[in-house]
């Protein structure tokens, strides 16, 4: 299922292709902004574990790919968002950027 999800389902499908050992894939952008806001992969993790949606998703500018924001919180308790897009079907998820 590569279509719409709900908040829920969105959630649960990120979290089971990362927990079944399936690709988590940082976009050249992503790791641009990672270093400048000092995210590391373990806040990434967490986020992807703890965090929620809350938004309903959003296509992204170039490839129309239906982006799902997870807020939550780093390893130290600062406040971040992660877009991402799954792609269920490769057992694929891209982290589009962050923000923090």
């Amino acid at each position: 299922m590569d279509g719409k999800y709900t908040k829920v389902q969105a959630l649960r499908a990120i979290q089971r292709i990362i927990k079944e050992g399936g690709e988590l894939c940082l976009s050249k952008h992503y790791k641009q902004r990672m270093l400048e806001r000092g995210v590391s992969n373990r806040d990434i993790l967490h986020v992807i574990q703890t965090g929620k949606i809350h938004r309903e998703p959003e296509p992204h500018i170039k490839t129309g790919k239906l982006i799902y924001t997870i807020e939550g919180l780093t390893v130290d308790g600062d406040k971040m968002r992660l877009p991402v897009a799954i792609y269920e079907e490769e057992s694929r998820v891209v982290v589009v950027t962050v923000i923090k």
